[in-house]
């Protein structure tokens, strides 16, 4: 009977250079890569659902919100620069193009006062807790 050599860490080490690989590629793929853009932070306060998306870069006017059902659609679009000046690229690495992000959203939520807000490249929508589900306070009375 062969004896094997055998690394116990050689699976450790074959997820970091994985991992090093993932994070060395591009941040921003609008053309459908592994990475999600725009990145969002979704939490509840006591009041409301609050969604933030980093979109540096991008005007109010090319940001899209669709709100139906139980999803928020986020979608974009970056303009190419133009390039009326000659001379090329030393260096290209901002992308531009199309981009379509839905995330899914509570039952209990009240679409109808739905805001959203962009500030510095930080997109902000915040839809608030349908009265029904929010919490409430009860009385607790003595009994005779």
């Amino acid at each position: 009977m062969a004896l094997v050599s055998v690394n116990p860490f050689e699976s450790l080490l074959e997820l970091q250079r994985e991992l090093e690989r993932s994070l060395a590629a591009p941040y921003l793929n609008l053309e459908g890569g592994a990475q999600v853009f725009p990145p969002v932070n979704v939490f509840a306060d006591e009041d409301s659902l609050v969604i933030r998306a980093e979109v540096p870069g991008f005007k109010t006017e090319d940001i899209g919100l669709t709100l139906a059902r139980d999803c928020l659609t986020l979608t974009g679009k970056r303009q190419p620069e133009d390039h009326t000046k000659p001379g090329s690229y030393h260096r290209r690495e901002r992308a531009f193009g199309s981009f379509s992000r839905s995330i899914q959203l509570p039952k209990d939520l009240d679409p109808e006062k739905a805001s959203a807000q962009c500030l510095n490249g930080l997109l902000t929508v915040r839809i608030p807790k349908a009265e029904a589900a929010k919490p409430r306070q009860i009385t607790v009375q003595a009994s005779a």
